[in-house]
């Protein structure tokens, strides 16, 4: 099975509507009390105000996140080597790297810590790739 970034995340999705001070909301105290046991949080704002362009969010140990449109389409082509294709966008237009170049898919899973070595069968949590630590893999194999 291929899969995404970090496959063995754990993502928490609430969803919540704020409209308290930060002492009194029960969302803001319980990420603090996440943020101080290491945990990462972040939260989704919305596009609807208070005003046109705002996007807010009144705790300041969360990363606040938004969405955003382009006016643009970039037309993105993945070719896998039994010549299927499958047609989508993207923003990323490498320089360089001309369309023909076909790359290997990557199953996280089976690259260890230090290089792009394939573990056998049986992997190893511990070797970090598949939580895409720094130099956990080749650069040109991910």
């Amino acid at each position: 099975m291929l899969v995404g970034m970090a496959p063995y995340a754990h993502l928490a999705v609430y969803k919540v509507c704020f409209g308290l001070d930060w002492p009194e909301n029960n969302i803001a105290i319980a990420s603090f009390a996440a943020i101080q046991k290491g945990i990462f949080v972040s939260c989704a704002t919305g596009n609807s105000g208070p005003f046109n362009g705002t996007a807010t969010n009144i705790a300041p140990w969360v990363l606040t996140i938004g969405a955003s449109t382009t006016d643009r389409k970039i037309k993105a082509t993945k070719k896998l080597g039994n010549n299927k294709e499958f047609n989508g966008e993207s923003l990323f237009q490498p320089k360089g790297s001309p369309s023909s170049t076909l790359l290997p898919l990557v199953n996280a899973v089976k690259f260890n810590e230090y290089s792009s070595v394939v573990v056998s069968a049986g992997y190893d949590r511990s070797l970090r790739a598949w939580d895409c630590r720094s130099h956990s893999t080749e650069p040109i194999r991910v």
